[in-house]
């Protein structure tokens, strides 16, 4: 599938499609956020001409018979419902794990009595959650979305892709619509989506000896144990709102008890002795030479590594010391909560400063007075906060902003 260089045949079906066309651009109208579970590394781009850019692993498991008993009691033994079902528990999980309201998941088309070449395989899934639902509520939702998909899905999708500025030139981009897939193998067919490339696809299959699991994975983006992790909240979420389904996904725990334990005791068991004269720079190039690939920060989808981090904070700390950093100087930080907030905070340390913690919603005269009153004479930030405090009117105060892999003193 390519988009603006798709065929003939796509843009007739395409003119003959209009009242296809209006759904599909109002159902996808305004932002669209891809919705994944937290990758465990940052995908990178392979080459052209080089090895897959993914690479799919499986993790096999079985509902339990009591969650399979109620599941199969609500779908009245229908694949049908029990998709619609499966569906929204996915999409429910996808709000836990994520807080997102919007939350868009693929699938494929249901299986076609004859075989033949069809304009489209796939369907997109978009549907809205907030705290206050109730899951049938979303149950409805998901059943009116899945139902419309399934009357609009002639309708071109690298042409929809193209009305809606979005690109997609596989294998140089990423599909742009959705990153995880749900499909019940009794009415779907993998092969469908086989040229859609996920970070995780959810396959069911009811037989007579129960209801199986797959879950297909992109090992380039996750760890064995976070699908392993996924699976088992998905089971624990089942298991709890097909008891009741009037209650909010919100208030659905999802952590097993070993989980929680952890949480409470294990995790919070943090007394540590140090000696006297490690310092926090000390501890931390301690452990970058200990595990220089490791993740060192995650926010939202990006990852950081204990390396990658270090280089740019010493990047940062070689400008601020040419800019008069040192022993008892303090430098202002006014950034939004960022994986660069971190690294600047690093950074200054490692100059030998310290730093004055701004929030960037404090009204400018504020914001002046304690750099003012700490005698700080670096302010670090990013154009937008410059640019919105207007702080480039200000005399003797210098100036760093602060950007994504790359600073620039002004």
């Amino acid at each position: 599938m390519k988009t603006k260089n798709y065929s003939e045949k796509l843009i007739v079906a395409a003119g003959r499609k209009v009242e296809e066309k209006e759904y599909w651009l109002n159902k996808l109208s305004g932002k669209l956020e891809k919705t994944s579970f937290p990758y465990d590394y940052k995908k990178t781009k392979a080459k052209a001409g080089s090895e897959q850019e993914t690479h799919r692993d499986f993790f096999e498991y079985k509902i339990d018979d009591g969650t399979r008993e109620t599941l199969e009691k609500i779908s009245k033994g229908s694949d049908y419902t029990m998709n619609i079902v499966l569906q929204a528990a996915v999409t429910a999980l996808l709000h836990k794990y994520t807080g997102s309201e919007d939350i868009i998941v693929g699938a494929p088309i249901y299986k076609q009595e004859k075989a033949g070449d069809y304009i489209n395989t796939v369907l997109v899934l978009r549907n809205e959650i907030n705290g206050g639902m109730i899951f049938k509520d979303l149950l409805i939702q998901v059943r009116r979305t899945v139902t419309d998909a399934v009357k609009y899905r002639n309708y071109p999708l690298p042409v929809l892709l193209d009305q809606l500025g979005l690109e997609y030139d596989p294998p140089e981009r990423e599909f742009p619509l959705f990153d995880i897939a749900v499909l019940l193998k009794n009415i779907h067919d993998r092969d469908d989506i086989r040229d859609i490339e996920t970070g995780m696809i959810f396959s069911f299959e009811r037989t007579a000896a129960g209801i199986s699991g797959v879950l297909e994975y992109d090992s380039l983006l996750y760890e064995e144990r976070s699908p392993r992790r996924v699976v088992r909240h998905l089971m624990q979420f089942l298991e709890k709102v097909l008891e009741n389904v009037d209650l909010p996904p919100a208030e659905i725990e999802i952590l097993t008890e070993d989980e929680k334990r952890m949480l409470l005791f294990d995790f919070n068991d943090t007394v540590t002795e140090y000696g006297a004269d490690k310092t926090i720079n000390g501890l931390f190039t301690a452990q970058v030479d200990r595990n220089p690939h490791h993740t060192a920060i995650m926010f939202e989808n990006e990852q950081v590594t204990y390396q990658k981090l270090d280089q740019e904070a010493n990047r940062l700390a070689h400008l601020l010391r040419k800019r008069g950093t040192g022993p008892n100087k303090v430098v202002g930080v006014m950034l939004d909560r960022s994986i660069e907030m971190i690294t600047v905070i690093m950074g200054i340390l490692k100059a030998g400063g310290a730093y004055l913690p701004l929030d960037p919603a404090f009204p400018k005269k504020r914001i002046v007075s304690m750099l003012e009153d700490c005698g700080a004479a670096i302010l670090v930030s990013d154009t937008r906060n410059i640019e919105k405090h207007s702080f480039t009117d200000l005399q003797n105060l210098k100036l760093v902003k602060q950007v994504p892999h790359r600073t620039q003193y002004c």
